[in-house]
């Protein structure tokens, strides 16, 4: 077996920035819900309280761990939502079992791409675009913010602190295609792309 020198932050961190690492860093995609399948437990209460959802990625990982980095915090529905996505919820939109699913739809108009263009993904979700996916009120998005800050420095502290692997995730970031379909919905963001690209591009 080949001696490792890196330590898991630098072997993530060089093949981030396409230098060659020791070996190939492992970063699974390993949310919330597998974890709690795996253990038997009802990801319903994860959603709600996501610290708990956080509690069983860190189980799992001290279990079978032993890659170099991870992809994301637990990703809940508020954690989704604030970053722009419409999303259903066990417990919630969806019977207790099931997994959270993203709620594809046509909920961006048209006008939104200048929007965007002007001011940014970010900002319009935060001005206008939360409300109209969301019943939230400001104090609601305040309240959600506080949660997700609270949430992303425990998950700093466990994962890099403690066991001193690599996080590269957790500001729910996605590619514009994938993010704009979604919130567009499939059929309309094609159509937009093929009859009006400029406004797109």
């Amino acid at each position: 077996m080949k001696e490792e020198y890196m330590t898991a932050q630098e072997r993530v961190t060089a093949a981030i920035n396409l230098e060659k690492p020791d070996r190939v860093p492992v970063s699974p995609i390993v949310g919330l819900d597998f974890p709690a399948t795996y253990y038997g437990l009802n990801t319903v209460e994860m959603h709600k309280v996501p610290v708990k959802g956080l509690d069983i990625m860190l189980k799992f990982f001290d279990e079978f761990g032993g890659w170099d980095g991870y992809t994301t915090m637990p990703l809940y529905k508020n954690a989704y939502t604030l970053g722009g996505f419409k999303v259903k919820a066990p417990g919630q939109e969806l019977p207790d079992d099931y997994f959270a699913q993203f709620d594809e739809g046509e909920w961006m108009k048209v006008e939104d791409y200048k929007t965007i263009a002007d001011i940014g993904w970010s900002k319009f979700v935060a001005d206008e675009y939360i409300y109209r996916i969301t019943n939230w009120t400001p104090e609601d998005v305040d309240k959600a913010r506080k949660e997700f800050f609270e949430l992303g420095v425990k998950a700093y502290t466990e994962w890099v602190v403690k066991r001193k692997i690599g996080l590269r995730g957790g500001a729910n970031r996605v590619h514009p295609f994938f993010c704009l379909s979604l919130n567009r919905s499939m059929i309309k963001f094609t159509q937009d792309l093929y009859y009006r690209p400029e406004i797109v591009e």
